[in-house]
């Protein structure tokens, strides 16, 4: 007959239903290096251990849930444990294997938590995703080997299958995450620090969205398919989570594309949710976008401007129109501001907005700046012939800073040149 176990209550609530909510299997343990008792576990869990009910694998492990733990992995999971136990609140990723009811050796990936309850009990709280025959797909290219998550191509091989199954219903969205300033965790704890930082975010992903696929593309950059009711809730939950285990100067954008049209590649949509999730360095506090043709467009001018500069200033598309600035006391002029307008043959006449941003973001904007002083420089030299020298300022780019010495050589050549009046111009 079964052993009906009195599991030490868990009187806090809001921890309680927290747990509960939470997808995937989860567990919870009472800490200690010779026996921890299994406080709390799923349904998720108790599949994983291969146990029928709480009772039941509570007997199979006599209370102790180090008899679940592999043997050889046992002291890696100890020392992770006990660190987690002196600095409440830390989270940390690692792998291990367990010894399932049924005599099964399984590989897991724990995302572990120490939490304090509202009594005062110091908790561990582990977040398990199943790794089980996942060697394979690592060998053969399916499964990323630092996180557990699928290979970029097999993600969208997934996609692919997924949207042509019938049963599909509903509007999917693909989501696209770059962890903001991840590299200054392997610069400041180290490529294995960075490295478990890692597979703790797949395993927040996967909890997030247990039944979706998702994916580890590079170093920073993740995806993953979500439903598209809840979208923005889902997202900063799942931004809230990557934010509490990692260090102060991490942050992650999230971008969003919705894949209705089954004509259009995966990979096609995936740049798309890219397209949004680099859009929201634009937005003060924004860490979340949808994908709008809006900002396909702007992406395809800043694509077009920044290949075609040099063209437009050897073409002449790069016009110098002149605003007067006057006095506010007595409405004089009192001096002219040169601006930079790109009358395109193609496109017409393109906004300021549309190339001085891009232009700056790839360091191309001291070639704007020059031709805009070069035109300055050539009627302010005429004028000056005619015997009308004018003082004049400008205002230019802080992008020009990275190509100062060139910048500043090409501005005396042409002044030189021009036998421009010394003291005539200055440079703010």
């Amino acid at each position: 007959m079964e052993k009906s176990w009195n599991r030490p209550a868990l009187s806090d609530e809001h921890l309680l239903g927290m747990l509960d909510a939470f997808p995937g299997s989860v567990f919870a343990i009472l800490p200690d290096k010779d026996v921890s008792f299994p406080i709390y576990m799923n349904q998720d869990c108790l599949k994983m251990l291969e146990a029928d009910t709480y009772d039941s694998a509570c007997s199979y492990c006599g209370g102790n849930f180090w008899k679940y733990v592999d043997p050889a992995d046992r002291q890696q999971v100890a020392e992770v444990y006990e660190r987690l136990g002196r600095a409440v609140g830390t989270t940390e990723a690692l792998d291990f294997c367990i010894l399932t009811a049924r005599g099964n050796r399984r590989p897991i990936r724990v995302l572990a938590k120490s939490q304090k309850t509202a009594s005062g009990q110091t908790l561990l709280v582990d977040f398990t995703l199943d790794l089980y025959d996942s060697s394979q797909a690592v060998q053969n290219g399916t499964i990323d080997r630092e996180t557990g998550l699928l290979s970029m191509h097999a993600f969208f091989r997934s996609l692919q299958e997924r949207r042509a199954l019938p049963q599909e219903q509903g509007p999917h969205v693909l989501l696209y995450l770059d962890l903001v300033n991840f590299q200054s965790i392997n610069r400041k704890r180290g490529i294995e620090r960075g490295d478990q930082f890692l597979r703790a975010v797949g395993a927040c992903i996967h909890h997030c969205f247990p039944d979706s696929p998702a994916a580890h593309f590079d170093a920073d950059h993740f995806a993953v398919v979500a439903g598209e009711a809840g979208l923005p809730q889902q997202a900063a939950r799942l931004r809230e989570m990557i934010k509490k285990m990692a260090p102060d100067v991490i942050d992650c954008s999230i971008g969003a594309c919705r894949f209705g049209d089954p004509d259009l590649p995966p990979e096609t949509v995936c740049a798309r949710a890219k397209i949004a999730c680099d859009d929201n360095r634009n937005h003060a506090n924004t860490f979340f976008s949808c994908y709008t043709d809006r900002m396909g467009e702007a992406l395809e001018t800043a694509e077009y401007v920044t290949a075609n500069l040099g063209e437009a200033i050897r073409q002449g598309w790069i016009q110098v129109y002149y605003q007067p600035i006057l006095r506010a006391i007595s409405g004089q002029l009192c001096g002219m501001e040169a601006l930079a307008r790109w009358d395109d043959p193609k496109r017409g006449l393109l906004p300021p907005a549309s190339f001085i941003g891009p232009l700056e973001r790839a360091q191309l904007i001291w070639k704007l700046d020059l031709s805009v002083i070069r035109q300055v420089v050539e009627v302010i030299a005429d004028r000056s012939r005619r015997g009308s020298p004018r003082s004049r300022s400008r205002s230019t780019s802080p992008g020009w800073i990275f190509c100062a010495a060139t910048f500043f050589r090409r501005s005396r050549t042409w002044s030189a040149a021009m036998t421009f009046p010394a003291g005539c111009s200055t440079s703010r």
